[in-house]
């Protein structure tokens, strides 16, 4: 649905940590000291996503998801969903520094979620 080809045997390394490793991972590479609730590390340039059959790593906070899907009035799953998928995005080259890189991307992800009978995470 995204529109990048992928390599026939394409992997992406999900990992589910803890706040902590969120604070640690984003101060490192972000320069920001604070846990967040997802961050992707992708091995390849956007451009060559389809000839790698590595793709990259994708972190999600266990602590940040629980909270947000609380506060937010979420399942766990759909928000674990929708963070996993908005992290694969970014390995694909995907951003939302620019509003019109978030609108791209952020109707990409509502579409995605709506074939996994997902609520859009963007309605309010």
């Amino acid at each position: 649905m995204s529109g990048v080809a992928l390599h026939p045997q394409a992997e992406a390394a999900l990992h589910l940590a803890d706040d902590a490793r969120l604070q640690e991972l984003n101060a490192r590479w972000r320069g920001k000291d604070k846990p967040t609730n997802v961050l992707s590390f992708p091995l390849v340039q956007p451009g060559r996503v389809a000839e790698a059959p590595l793709l990259g790593d994708i972190f999600v906070s266990h602590q940040t998801l629980v909270r947000e899907a609380e506060q937010q009035g979420k399942s766990f799953d759909d928000h674990f969903i929708h963070l996993t998928i908005h992290g694969f995005l970014h390995l694909l080259g995907f951003d939302h520094e620019t509003v019109k890189q978030a609108r791209q991307m952020e109707g990409l992800e509502t579409r995605i979620l709506a074939e996994l009978d997902v609520a859009d995470p963007y309605r309010d």
